[in-house]
């Protein structure tokens, strides 16, 4: 009879931490486009290239529950690279724990504001060997 095996995984390396904005939709029929073009004249709302689309912040949650600020940028429209727009932050590196973001729109499209239509903020941690 075969003797059991103890198997371990452990990461090789840090967590890297993404969060993106993740966008859902009913088909629209003459407002079906591609998620990569929602601010282009093909999608739901043209916008500029370089115009300030969301701020965000992380915080670190301490365990007396005081809040230190770990990163915060503005993220702006990018026209080359379109599926950039929805990545909100990559965040090699840091300490387990917890953690608050705070995302802040800052442009008023009310195109967007369609039934059918819902963001949500997705976060993955991915390791590497």
């Amino acid at each position: 009879m075969p003797e059991p095996t103890l198997l371990y995984i452990f990461p090789a390396n840090y967590p890297s931490i993404y969060a993106w904005l993740d966008i859902k939709r009913e088909q629209y029929g003459k407002d079906d486009f591609n998620n990569d073009y929602l601010f282009e004249k093909e999608g739901l709302a043209e916008v500029q290239p370089n115009t300030p689309l969301l701020k965000m912040a992380l915080y670190k949650i301490n365990s007396d529950l005081t809040e230190i600020l770990v990163t915060e940028k503005t993220q702006l429209y990018n026209s080359v690279q379109k599926d950039r727009n929805f990545l909100l932050l990559s965040i090699p590196n840091r300490d387990y724990g917890q953690y608050r973001l705070r995302v802040t729109v800052l442009g008023d499209w009310p195109e967007l504001n369609k039934d059918g239509f819902t963001y949500f903020i997705t976060i993955k941690t991915s390791f590497t060997k």
